[in-house]
């Protein structure tokens, strides 16, 4: 009648784009592993987005107890039995005081986009042609299009993300 979780807060570079330790939102950081076993759940690889946030939404879905207000992220549980997982879109923040770098990241099935703040420039990947995230597409005005749409659905993750509860 246990569940268990397994999770990592970040990855490593290990010389990914000539880095080494974590920082920048390349998937070799941001990617972690996120496993869930116990009763009900089906032995399965779900590649799809999910987010760290959506890990105590499922444990009380599981068990029975309901969300406290003001939870931020998506039970998984029809996920891990099966169904389609939840989730389309994930954020990822950063606030590095050392830095400072202020930036949120916006990564879906096929895209990744990364604002920096107060910067004139960013990131935006093509996860399905470009997986090894080598080819920064931010200023290319073909990807204008692309850019736009997914800096609004950024917009909405900080602001679904801000807490109103002060």
């Amino acid at each position: 009648n246990t569940i268990v979780v397994f999770l990592s807060d970040h990855g490593e570079y290990m010389g990914d784009h000539g880095f080494l330790g974590k920082g920048f939102h390349y998937d070799c950081v941001i990617r972690t592993p996120l496993i869930f076993a116990g009763p009900g759940i089906k032995q399965q690889r779900i590649d799809e987005v999910e987010s760290v946030l959506d890990i105590a939404p499922t444990l009380l879905d599981m068990v029975g107890v309901d969300e406290p207000e003001g939870t931020q992220g998506i039970s998984l549980k029809e996920a891990l039995n099966g169904a389609a997982a939840p989730r389309d879109a994930a954020m990822t923040e950063n606030d590095d005081d050392f830095g400072p770098m202020y930036v949120r990241t916006l990564t879906t099935k096929d895209w990744k986009l990364t604002y920096y703040l107060n910067q004139p420039l960013g990131e935006l990947y093509d996860r399905k042609n470009d997986p090894d995230e080598m080819v920064n597409l931010w200023n290319r005005p073909e990807h204008a299009g692309i850019k736009g749409e997914l800096t609004q659905r950024l917009l909405s993750e900080v602001m679904a993300a801000t807490d109103l509860s002060n």
